[in-house]
């Protein structure tokens, strides 16, 4: 038996996570060799190639059990995540492959609290009891969730936003985050919870020169980060934590 999580921040060591369809083979058996199960997502074609299997493009984890995702998606990923106990629903904004059209899902949801840009799937708002409006329209990309009140980001509006909000933020420096086809990547792309105290990173978070910040951030908070593979630090769309066992 499964128990879904809530958005970004599961309660126990989860058993299953949503990830890109193109996760490097060693980062795959880094989270495996955790107890979890990988759920991947596909390539959509209408996004651009290199942010095609983005979880975060694609699907935005709104509550324990729902999710809700882009239209034309609804049938694939209801057969994938409802044996974790979450349904999922379309919505209406379709994806495109140039911003803002392409990041409709990209939405942050933690806790009681969903950090979106104007430009998101209308639908998505009615989530949360407090709705945090950015300027940034990825915002998943941009949000590294270490708990319900802490996060780490490299763009100025959400750190600013975050901060008016009461939340502790690291700002750390932009690019030093692979990204195929892009200049560079984001910290929440290349992140996600595999447990209330263990923060995945994909590749060697060591090389970026703000880990020792990173780092010394994230472990004040009682979480640990987990250096998945010896690739360098890139961004995927994001672990979505999914379940863990009942």
């Amino acid at each position: 038996m499964y128990r879904p999580v809530s958005p970004n921040l599961p309660h126990a060591p989860i058993c299953a996570a949503l990830v890109d369809y193109r996760l490097p083979e060693s980062i795959c058996e880094g989270l495996q060799r955790q107890g979890i199960t990988l759920v991947r997502t596909f390539a959509h074609p209408d996004l651009p190639e290199g942010l095609n299997g983005h979880p975060d493009l694609q699907i935005c984890h709104v509550q324990e059990n729902h999710a809700v995702c882009a239209p034309g998606l609804e049938e694939y990923y209801w057969e994938k995540l409802l044996p974790y106990g979450i349904s999922v629903m379309p919505g209406k904004q379709m994806l495109g492959g140039t911003y803002p059209q392409d990041a409709a899902y990209n939405v942050a949801r933690m806790g009681e609290c969903m950090v979106c840009a104007k430009t998101r799937e209308a639908s998505l708002s009615a989530f949360a009891k407090t709705v945090i409006l950015v300027r940034q329209g990825y915002v998943k990309c941009n949000l590294c969730v270490v708990n319900e009140t802490s996060v780490i980001t490299s763009d100025a509006g959400i750190a600013k936003a975050l901060t008016g909000y009461g939340m502790d933020v690291l700002c750390i420096r932009s690019g030093y985050i692979a990204l195929k086809g892009y200049s560079y990547g984001f910290i929440g792309g290349a992140t996600g919870l595999i447990a209330p105290d263990c923060l995945a990173f994909f590749g060697r978070a060591d090389f970026h020169p703000d880990y020792s910040k990173i780092k010394a951030f994230c472990l004040q908070r009682g979480v640990t980060p987990v250096l998945l593979g010896d690739e360098p630090l890139a961004d995927y769309g994001s672990l979505l934590p999914l379940a863990t066992l009942a």
